[in-house]
């Protein structure tokens, strides 16, 4: 079992893992702009997702944010799509701020 992270910079790339590992996703997140990242669908035997917390930024003055982290397990052999967005909860989903997809391939 080892643990993966993903950032932003994952965007499009195909993530090898093996049952059991683990996918962190980690990206800077500023809840007080009103705008957070969610997960759009996983509904899959290949990855389930764990954990979702934010992490606000130690000795930074309040209001200026912190990390999203997200987990995911690495179930069963086969492939999955992760989309993310990022938007305000308020919005349309086909408004976000911003995208990311990886696909995980669990072998």
């Amino acid at each position: 079992m080892s643990e993966i992270v993903v950032t932003r910079h994952d965007n499009g790339r195909i993530i090898e893992a093996h049952p059991g590992d683990v996918i962190v996703f980690r990206f800077e997140e500023n809840l007080t702009t009103g705008y957070g990242w969610e997960v759009e669908t996983v509904e899959s035997s290949v990855v389930e997702l764990i954990e979702s917390t934010y992490v606000e930024t130690p000795g930074i003055a309040m209001g200026s944010g912190g990390m999203r982290v997200l987990r995911f397990v690495a179930r069963s052999p086969g492939s999955q799509e992760v989309r993310l967005r990022l938007r305000r909860p308020w919005d349309p989903p086909d408004r976000a701020l911003e995208h990311l997809e990886v696909t995980i391939r669990v072998r």
